[in-house]
């Protein structure tokens, strides 16, 4: 825990490491809800010399919070921008290595689980993270109200060695094909609790408000993906489409 001492762990792993393989990619970090402050000591300390890319975990720190309301993008630009500064201006990259939200007794639902998933990867994807991991794949356990037992995509297998996915499977499966090869663009809450993510050929559409609307200006056709990969293509009219958007987001392209 003191940042002294992981600077030069660091920097004695990082030196071996690359004696023998260069090519290796070293990460340093993996600091619990953006801990900035131990960052900045971390980077004071020339810990940035002996890091190839920057690892966060910036779980909430109330697990139910959303993504939004946990200030995801603004902590991951802060910490790029304090990058910079103890690294003469150049950015490196930042790896979410770890993100999740469980769903037990006192946190949230599988439902938001799986909308918290997308929005939090799409989120930290468009603050200039490089790789997002989430955490984990297989529940840790069965009890309802253990936080650390519920944070899998997957259940527990039942009696007969079965296993259930969540929603957040399926949801973390369709982010997956919606977004493989695809660059960030631009976007961000454009009012009303709307958000709009553009990446190359995709916009992922939500509202941290149900049962918004939004008017899209456009010639051709629109297919649009659910969150859980359902496909509609949907018709303009008068060279316009109206979706009904909520906190599930949705995928169009044109």
């Amino acid at each position: 825990r003191n940042p002294t001492c992981y600077v030069r762990m660091l920097q004695y792993s990082y030196q071996a490491i690359k004696s023998v393989r260069p090519d290796i990619t070293v990460v340093g970090g993996a600091v619990f809800s953006a801990d900035l402050l131990w960052f900045q000591q971390i980077f004071q300390a020339g810990g940035l010399r002996y890091m190839d890319v920057v690892s966060d975990h910036p779980y909430p720190l109330l697990s139910s919070l959303s993504p939004e309301r946990a200030y995801i993008p603004q902590e991951m630009n802060m910490l790029q921008s304090l990058i910079k500064r103890y690294n003469n201006g150049v950015a490196k990259p930042i790896w979410v290595t770890e993100l999740g939200w469980p769903t037990s007794l006192f946190n949230v639902d599988e439902q938001t689980q799986a909308e918290y998933l997308v929005r939090g990867a799409v989120l930290s994807l468009a603050s200039g993270v490089q790789k997002f991991f989430w955490y984990d794949y297989l529940n840790d356990g069965t009890a309802f109200y253990a936080s650390e037992q519920n944070f899998g995509l997957v259940r527990q297998p039942d009696g007969a060695g079965r296993y259930t996915p969540k929603p957040s499977y399926a949801a973390y499966a369709t982010l997956i094909r919606q977004l493989t090869n695809q660059s960030f663009i631009g976007g961000g809450a454009i009012g009303n609790s709307i958000y709009d993510e553009h990446f190359s050929t995709v916009h992922v559409l939500w509202s941290t408000a149900d049962q918004r609307t939004i008017t899209i200006a456009s010639s051709v056709p629109l297919v649009v993906t659910t969150m859980t990969g359902k496909v509609r293509t949907y018709t303009p009219s008068a060279g316009r489409v109206v979706l009904s958007l909520s906190e599930d987001p949705l995928y169009v392209s044109r």
